[in-house]
């Protein structure tokens, strides 16, 4: 209540000011005594008397009703004092405010672009509800009035810097921020936005000039610093922004909000040893800092240290028993270590804490799959869906991965068909449903989502490489095949799969010294796919070499020991 007392005063004296300033300018129309006879003189200033008084006493009344809040009312007392004193500026400036804070910005407008001798605080207010009306260049007209009567005026400076930049006109927007540079020369904060908006139009060289003299103007300022190693980041200048990060991290090894910072850098830069040693500092620094402790947990899990990882999950438990994210990332241990019962009671226990969780529902009926129970891993999905139906669409995707895993490509395409008919160029989703129609036979429609991707995205490696193997495989458009697969190596010059699509075209083609070239190059990618051994099988049969032929169909049937394909290729 003290406060708001306080705040009410010092708005009350700023309005008697005003008024004082109103009762000395409330002149009313100039009369030109010597032309006027005494009588006359005498009833016009008498006149012109009542109407200022009458004048004053509502912008008196209006003005306590500001204070009070009760603008509605202050607009009434406003509207009257004008009716009485109609050149008043400074009444049309107080009734113009007024409106802009009831949002009527046309009614302020039409009070501002009246005012007779304007002030930057008219021009600030006008460019404001022009651009609340939706007129942006006489927004920033007024803008630019604003800025011309007071050059260090800073919020129009401000707006006139963000326009500039949004319409990429990169050299005002500069001048602009320089100036706030200038009215802000206590205060690093438009510095900051400058470099900020250098880094951002690819002027970095500037940031770091910027950041450069921050340096040398304080070395115990570590946003220049900071600043240097995020563009080196962006540069992927990795080494150097490693080697930044660290020098920031030990010269500030007593402060656990900056090692904060630099834990995260080193995440990014997949540095997870170094970020692992920054969070033990902190935890040294704040030893019961609980959330400290799991992220160090985490950290060790992602850098594959899963033991140690479960080691202090499991002690962290004993303290905080209903902290799902425990559970779950235990839960993750345990069935990357294939201790699937361990893994499932984990999941368990996490969803009984949080059931709307919707990785642990997903890793639940994984590690069901993986125990050989489709069906208990299915209706793990159904649960989840009535538990987690935000997440309905990830939940239908795993539902997709899953029926198409039990050979179920029909119904798995069902589930994609929903997701797209919800986001249609999700080009995911499109491939994996191109992938289903083209495993269930389903060759036409394969091929007409698979140029559906291509449209969005040309230069889809995958879907070049799974359309032109689909190409190759039934022994049709054979060029196009070729041309397309071609692309997707030029992408990814080293990916077995399609430098085994690559040699089974040549293969198709008849080219088989070409096709061998190739499919030796996609060995050596060492997949464990019984398709790339059972190529090398038929290639070596084309080039008359039946013992080699042999020997890869072997390596393909025992990696594939239900196919009968192969089976018939050895009775031979």
């Amino acid at each position: 209540m003290q406060n708001t007392i306080v705040k009410h005063s010092k708005k009350l004296i700023k309005i008697l000011a005003v008024v004082i300033i109103f009762i000395i300018g409330c002149g009313g129309a100039v009369v030109d005594k010597t032309t006027l006879e005494p009588e006359k003189e005498t009833l016009i200033s008498k006149k012109t008397l009542v109407r200022q008084h009458r004048a004053f006493d509502h912008f008196s009344k209006g003005s306590l009703y500001e204070v009070s809040g009760n603008l509605e009312k202050a607009a009434d007392e406003y509207r009257l004092a004008l009716s009485y004193d109609s050149d008043s500026d400074e009444l049309k400036r107080s009734l113009a405010n007024i409106y802009y804070n009831l949002s009527r910005c046309n009614e302020a407008l039409e009070l501002i672009v009246d005012i007779k001798q304007p002030i930057k605080e008219d021009f600030n207010i006008a460019a404001e509800c022009f651009n609340t009306t939706g007129s942006d260049d006489k927004a920033i007209e007024y803008f630019k009035k604003a800025v011309r009567q007071d050059s260090m005026f800073e919020l129009p400076n401000q707006i006139m810097a963000s326009y500039y930049e949004e319409k990429g006109d990169f050299k005002k927007a500069e001048k602009y921020y320089k100036r706030l540079v200038k009215i802000s020369k206590f205060s690093d904060a438009w510095l900051l936005e400058l470099a900020s908006f250098y880094i951002k139009t690819d002027k970095e060289k500037k940031a770091i000039k910027i950041y450069e003299k921050m340096i040398a103007e304080d070395s115990l300022d570590n946003r220049g610093y900071l600043g240097i190693a995020s563009i080196m980041e962006m540069r992927d200048e990795i080494h150097t922004a490693d080697s930044l990060y660290k020098f920031i991290a030990y010269k500030n090894w007593d402060d656990a909000a900056i090692l904060n910072i630099i834990a995260q850098s080193f995440i990014r830069l997949d540095d997870f040893e170094m970020a692992a040693e920054i969070t033990r500092r902190i935890i040294e620094l704040y030893p019961d800092d609980y959330y400290t402790q799991r992220r160090y947990a985490l950290l060790l899990f992602s850098h594959g240290d899963e033991q140690m990882a479960d080691s202090v999950l499991a002690e962290l438990s004993f303290a905080v028993d209903d902290d799902p994210i425990l559970y779950y990332y235990r839960g993750r241990i345990a069935q990357s270590n294939e201790e699937f019962s361990r893994a499932e009671s984990m999941y368990v226990k996490s969803i009984s804490i949080a059931d709307t969780l919707t990785e642990a529902w997903v890793s639940l009926a994984h590690v069901r799959s993986d125990s050989a129970d489709f069906d208990a891993a299915f209706a793990t999905l159904d649960t989840a869906l009535m538990r987690c139906p935000a997440d309905s669409l990830q939940l239908f995707y795993y539902k997709g991965v899953f029926l198409a895993g039990e050979d179920r490509f029909t119904e798995a395409a069902e589930y994609y068909q929903r997701i797209l008919s919800v986001q249609p160029e999700n080009v995911n989703i499109m491939f994996n449903l191109g992938a289903a129609y083209e495993r269930s036979g389903q060759h036409e429609k394969a091929e007409d989502i698979f140029k559906a991707i291509l449209e969005i995205t040309p230069d889809n490696a995958m879907t070049l490489n799974y359309l032109g193997y689909m190409y190759a495989d039934r022994g049709v458009n054979l060029d196009q095949a070729e041309k397309m697969i071609k692309k997707a190596l030029a992408a990814i010059p080293d990916n077995g799969a399609y430098l085994d699509s690559y040699a089974w075209v040549m293969y198709k083609k008849g080219k088989y010294k070409k096709a061998l070239k190739y499919q030796l190059k996609a060995m050596e990618a060492d997949i464990d796919d019984p398709i790339l051994f059972e190529h090398m099988g038929d290639i070596y049969e084309a080039l008359s070499k039946p013992a080699l032929a042999k020997e890869f169909w072997n390596k393909a049937f025992e990696l594939d020991p239900d196919n009968e394909t192969i089976k018939e290729k050895l009775a031979k």
